[in-house]
C-alpha cells in the first residue's frame, strides 16, 4: 500500500517545532535574566524536557476531552481493536484493554486515506 505525502500535516508538525523551540528560547531568556548561571539554565530546561517527554501525550489527550473507556462501556471500539488485532501483522492490544476515545468522531480535516496505486 502506498500513502500520498500529507503536506498540510508536515507543515503542523514543522509549525508546532518552530513554536516549541521559540518558547524554549523565551524560557532560555528568561531564565538568562535570573542569576542562577548557566548550570542552573541547563538543569532547568533539561527538566523541562523530561517533563515533556513523559507527559505530552496525557496533555494531547486532555487537550482533546480523551477519557479512558472499558469493554463494558463501548463495546463497538473494542469489538474493533480486537478484530484489526486479530490479523497476523497487527500487534495485540494491551491486556486490560485501556482503550482511550475522544468526543469528536474525526480529526480535524478528517482521515487522510488514498487508494493504492495499482
Amino acid at each position: 500500500m502506498e500513502w500520498k505525502a500529507d503536506w498540510g500535516l508536515r507543515a503542523r508538525m514543522a509549525i508546532t517545532m518552530l513554536l516549541l523551540g521559540l518558547l524554549y528560547i523565551v524560557f532560555i531568556a528568561a531564565l538568562s535574566l535570573t542569576d542562577i548561571g548557566m548550570s542552573g539554565i541547563v538543569v532547568v530546561m533539561g527538566l523541562f524536557m523530561v517533563g515533556q517527554f513523559f507527559f505530552s501525550d496525557k496533555l494531547a489527550l486532555r487537550s482533546m476531552g480523551a477519557r479512558e473507556v472499558d469493554r463494558g462501556s463501548t463495546p463497538n471500539s473494542t469489538g474493533r481493536s480486537s478484530a484489526s488485532a486479530s490479523r497476523p501483522t497487527s500487534p495485540n492490544p494491551p491486556s486490560p484493554w485501556r482503550t482511550r476515545r475522544c468526543p469528536t468522531p474525526s480529526p480535524p480535516g478528517g482521515p487522510r486515506r488514498t487508494r493504492p496505486s495499482v
